[in-house]
């Protein structure tokens, strides 16, 4: 890979109008479920309030909730078939403008469509899935389908997430966005690795105690990759582990340091690429209506391109995010991106 660097620096600012939020915009399965507004959760859809978030690290189940309550009685203590079908649809549709492409402006309706559903197996193991069946005209797939474990120990805060998810929602769920435009330091692969910080296949153990948040998991590392001929997801044998640390410093500011150690193959040349990320997050809630949440992330791709001899990339990269929650009906959003990678 002949030497290069790749910069990206994007600021948006979108005011939103969310029109009947009450009723409309967020999941309306757990709406119906539970009997209350779809604002108990969330402070502007997707965007989850406090509740929300509780709620979704509590396997999306109300505190001493008694899943009993909610199903079936079909004689048979380990059956739990709910009274109904938890099902949510989510289309989101965009007008843009853009200056640095041929076409300035652009309908973009539908952007994306989602189906997704939840359940309960028993109490404290919960499911939960979506699929993408349109984005940008293709159809994408299954991308969040996993196992919630809440609670495995008694009382503790120790949870194990199985399944399909996305490595960084600990530090920021990308899925929750309001903006148009995404987390670049996320998404963004490099050279023909198929390396990036969103989807991947494997476990997730968090743990709450006091002040303290941690966090840890493997994964195959090469995202939503096919099966192969051999029925192989992953394209090596390591699993590919990450993690982090978070502390609240005091009430309503948290931070924390995240990292990723992985490692991705071409099968052909059975070349290796090596590769790492981490840094530091920081969370601040102390201005009512105000959220801010960055993240500096910085890595190295030993040989992204698998060629002989290999081309090291270092990265340095990151995010910052203003959310201000003018009312029910609007917010608006700042995000700056950059990425920067040399070789």
């Amino acid at each position: 890979m002949s030497s290069h660097r790749l910069l990206i620096l994007g600021a948006v600012l979108t005011f939103l109008l969310l029109a009947d939020l009450h009723s409309a915009q967020a999941n309306p399965g757990f709406a119906r479920r539970f009997g209350f507004s779809c604002v108990m959760c969330h402070s502007a859809f997707p965007k989850l309030n406090s509740f929300g978030e509780a709620f979704g690290r509590n396997g999306y189940q109300l505190p001493g909730q008694d899943v009993r309550n909610i199903t079936e009685g079909f004689g048979d203590p380990k059956l739990y078939l709910e009274k109904n079908v938890s099902l949510g649809f989510r289309v989101d549709s965009a007008l843009r403008y853009t200056n640095d492409t041929d076409v300035h402006t652009d309908f973009q309706a539908p952007l994306l469509a989602k189906i997704f559903a939840s359940g309960y197996l028993q109490k404290d193991i919960t499911f939960y899935f979506y699929f993408l069946f349109e984005e940008g005209g293709e159809v994408t797939g299954i991308e969040d389908a996993f196992f919630y474990f809440n609670n495995m120990i008694g009382n503790q805060d120790l949870d194990l997430m199985l399944g399909q998810f996305q490595v960084v929602d600990v530090v920021y769920p990308r899925e929750q966005r309001l903006t148009y435009q995404d987390i670049v330091a996320y998404d963004t692969e490099i050279g023909k690795s198929e390396f990036s910080l969103t989807y991947q296949r494997g476990a997730q153990l968090t743990y709450g105690k006091g002040p303290f948040d941690l966090a840890a998991g493997i994964v195959n590392g090469n995202g939503l990759a096919q099966s192969n001929a051999q029925d192989n997801f992953d394209n090596n044998s390591f699993k590919d582990p990450f993690g982090r640390i978070g502390l609240e410093i005091i009430n309503g500011i948290t931070t924390g340091w995240y990292g990723f150690y992985g490692m991705d193959r071409e099968l052909n040349a059975k070349i290796d690429n090596r590769f790492y990320r981490e840094g530091p997050d920081l969370r601040i809630q102390v201005i009512p209506k105000i959220d801010i949440r960055s993240q500096w992330l910085f890595g190295r791709d030993d040989n992204p391109d698998f060629t002989t001899p290999g081309k090291r990339v270092t990265i340095n990269s990151g995010f910052a995010e203003v959310t201000y929650l003018y009312s029910q009906d609007w917010v608006g959003v700042l995000l700056y991106n950059w990425y920067d990678a040399r070789g």
